[in-house]
């Protein structure tokens, strides 16, 4: 039990690492100056994927690259647009891909970044049943579980 509280511990030092990195570096995680650039770089990206997606709707690999560089817009220019885009992508990917529990790992990470923590914790729970050896999901699950207050299942997913 000792050895759990020790991993919850050192989980919340990392998140709390990460969050003071973030703080410090500016809204977005850049400096305001390179804010605009960044998202331009992103735009571009972005449209590169959608027209990946576009000609292969069943790349998974594409749609899963969508996903995440809509999100990363999302937490540099503020538009809920980004993050709904990226969540309808996910929902896809989820649909073609042939490890459902790293596309489900990722759409309960969008569904968090939206405070949606019970659709997040489903996702989770879903990846997890899908492959309870995968990282990304047990990792899905335990940020899911910990966002909703179920800090027993987030201690096991640490297990």
């Amino acid at each position: 039990m000792r050895r759990h509280r020790a991993l919850l511990a050192a989980g919340a030092l990392v998140a709390a690492g990460t969050a003071l990195a973030v703080q410090a570096a500016g809204p977005g995680g850049v400096s305001p100056g390179d804010a605009g650039a960044e998202v331009a770089a992103l735009s571009r990206s972005i449209d590169f994927f959608e027209r990946r997606l576009a000609g292969d709707p069943e790349n998974f690999l594409a749609a899963g690259h969508l996903a995440e560089r809509y999100v990363l817009r999302y937490r540099l220019a503020a538009d809920e647009a980004d993050v709904r885009r990226a969540e309808a992508v996910a929902r896809r990917a989820v649909d073609v891909s042939p490890d459902p529990a790293g596309a489900l790992a990722r759409l309960s990470s969008i569904h968090l970044a939206q405070h949606e923590f019970a659709e997040a914790l489903t996702a989770a729970e879903r990846a997890v049943g899908e492959d309870p050896s995968d990282a990304p999901a047990l990792g899905a699950l335990f940020d899911a579980a910990m966002a909703s207050g179920r800090y027993e299942r987030a201690e096991w997913a640490l297990r």
